[in-house]
């Protein structure tokens, strides 16, 4: 079993407000995309490495590290990663770069129950009370808790399926925003592994704060 890892860095961050892309802030000192990035260099696991973001940005990280350029949606860009990659490998893992609360041990828990499925991801089930509303924000219907799950990256997904599901996305003119539906569309079922911890992510300018103080 064979494994690389594509950590997505190319969003525009139009919800942060800002110049700098929400992945490159600095959070104690550090960028938002390192804390993920340091967790995934403790491992020995990963063939390569490829950081999908603006050439601007390639500064922050070792040559070791394979960069790509972001396409015009999430699905272009981890394309854009998965053809930089250099050697074949059985499994992708992807991240986003703007969640740096993953934690070691979920990481290696992921690649151990995800590595014999199609694909797999960190999710962990919703708490909250769910409400479908109208366009003026009315309750339209009460949607019950039971066996929903909100889902994370890391996202592990067998290489070949992958590819196929870039294909079938293709032909079908399909957007997706959720790397398992690549190949939930070709009929897979992915295997959702629970999280021991919420592993949000940063969106708008309210969860840096949020993020800073668990971090």
């Amino acid at each position: 079993m064979t494994i690389s890892l594509i950590l997505l860095a190319g969003g525009l961050s139009i919800r942060m407000k800002g110049e700098t892309p929400k992945t490159f802030l600095e959070v104690k000192k550090k960028p938002l995309i390192q804390y993920s990035l340091d967790i995934f260099n403790s491992l020995s696991c990963f063939k390569e490495k490829v950081v999908v973001c603006k050439e601007k940005y390639t500064h922050y990280f070792s040559k070791e590290i394979l960069i790509a350029n972001p396409g015009k949606r999430r699905q272009d860009s981890l394309k854009n990663g998965l053809l930089a990659l250099r050697s074949d490998v059985d499994l992708i893992m992807i991240h986003d770069g703007a969640r740096p609360l993953l934690k070691k041990n979920d990481l290696l828990k992921l690649i151990e129950f995800g590595k014999d499925k199609p694909g797999s991801a960190l999710a962990m089930p919703v708490k909250n009370s769910l409400k479908k509303v109208s366009s003026n924000n009315k309750i339209r219907e009460s949607i019950s808790r039971e066996n929903l799950w909100e889902v994370y990256t890391p996202q592990l997904i067998q290489k070949d399926l992958l590819l196929k599901g870039f294909a079938f996305a293709e032909k079908h003119n399909l957007t997706v925003t959720d790397d398992l539906s690549l190949i939930e569309v070709l009929g897979y079922t992915p295997l959702l592994v629970p999280s021991s911890y919420p592993n949000i992510k940063l969106t708008d300018p309210s969860d840096l704060f949020l993020l800073e103080a668990l971090l």
